[in-house]
């Protein structure tokens, strides 16, 4: 039997839950029966060269996102597929109607984003609305992010399947103390004391501003740790800029975009997520499989995967006191606890394989 040929197209391959995900999902559908390869919009990213260590062909479809020389690329390369799998709105936007302008094989859209209104904007939702007219169907990566599309995007329940996002949990595991502190010593991290760290793009959503300020508070209340952001973004100087405001420039590291994520959750006491939205935060779940305790944001996905606050600490958003009273709070034995049914929580529901064979399943209805 000959192997479908499958491409996934991704606006860009720098740090991200859906460039993650994206990774382990090519590599994790049966190669005996499909062909994988990956187009990014514009440049490459560091996720480029993790693909192709995996034996995953990446088309970068222009080296800059201006002039947009990805339109005529994408023309050209989406001919010899099978089928097309979109991720994120600039290929949702740009690349799947040129697709159906040009080609009859099915489009699948993968909606990664935030389900709020607030977040997406008025004209993006309507612009998103219109755009799904040429998607043959639609995966959300939770079900209010199903609830949104069905609701504000005029998607039927029917083009719309829930597919949680995935971990891979042989790589995001538990581990010694002794590989905690190769990982410290490979970020250059203290080997000694607590600490504390949050992944996520630099970006006024993800509200790392919270964390900082929550980690000046707890410092100020004798907490001995050091925190550590890991990520970039258009945030990035304003963030510094308050380190040095706060006064805890000695305390806060920040190590900028990072391909190591397995290492990197080796060397955190515990993991804090303070975005305002979320769509289902690959980080979290990294973090969860990982065996660390985690603190987030009480926001409609976490908190389902938390199951309440049964496998970590759900608080407010904007809950400075809260967040820097879980800091020190960091290393309590209920927090441990519930680090160890994080790590059985996404065994039995965050599996990337398992969603791999999901995503298999529907690439075989659409052929159909």
């Amino acid at each position: 039997m000959n192997k479908k040929r499958i491409l996934h197209i991704i606006d860009h391959l720098g740090l991200g839950g859906a460039q993650a995900l994206l990774v382990d999902l090519v590599t994790l559908i049966d190669p005996t029966q499909w062909q994988c390869e990956v187009a990014v919009m514009h440049g490459r990213g560091f996720f480029a060269e993790a693909l192709e260590k995996e034996g995953i062909t990446v088309h970068s479809l222009s080296p800059t996102l201006w002039p947009p020389r990805y339109v005529p690329a994408f023309v050209r390369l989406q001919r010899d597929f099978d089928l097309l799998h979109f991720h994120l709105p600039g290929s949702n936007n740009i690349a799947k109607p040129l697709a159906a302008l040009v080609g009859e094989q099915p489009r699948l859209c993968h909606d990664h984003s935030s389900p709020h209104l607030h977040y997406r904007g008025f004209f993006s939702v309507m612009l998103e609305a219109m755009m799904h007219r040429f998607s043959s169907h639609t995966i959300a990566v939770s079900q209010e992010i199903k609830d949104f599309l069905v609701r504000y995007e005029a998607l039927s329940s029917q083009e719309v399947t829930v597919m949680l996002n995935g971990i891979n949990t042989q790589r995001f595991r538990p581990f010694s103390q002794e590989e905690e502190q190769e990982a410290r010593a490979f970020f250059s991290l203290p080997k000694s004391g607590l600490i504390i760290g949050t992944a996520a793009r630099l970006a006024p959503e993800k509200n790392q501003k919270l964390f900082l300020e929550a980690a000046a508070q707890a410092i100020q209340e004798g907490l001995l740790a050091t925190f550590v952001i890991a990520g970039s973004g258009p945030e990035e100087k304003n963030l510094k800029a308050l380190v040095n405001k706060l006064g805890i420039s000695e305390r806060v590291c920040f190590l900028g975009q990072i391909e190591e994520r397995v290492l990197l959750y080796r060397a955190f006491d515990l993991f804090a997520l303070t975005s305002d939205y979320e769509g289902l935060p690959v980080a979290l779940l990294e973090a969860m499989a990982s065996g660390i305790p985690v603190v987030s944001t009480d926001l409609k996905a976490i908190h389902d995967v938390l199951e309440g606050g049964l496998h970590g600490t759900l608080l407010p958003c904007h809950a400075k006191e809260k967040f820097a009273q879980a800091f020190l709070q960091c290393g309590s034995p209920l927090q441990k606890e519930k680090a160890m049914t994080a790590r059985k929580k996404v065994e039995t529901d965050f599996s990337s394989l398992n969603l791999a064979l999901k995503v298999e399943a529907l690439y075989w209805k659409l052929l159909s």
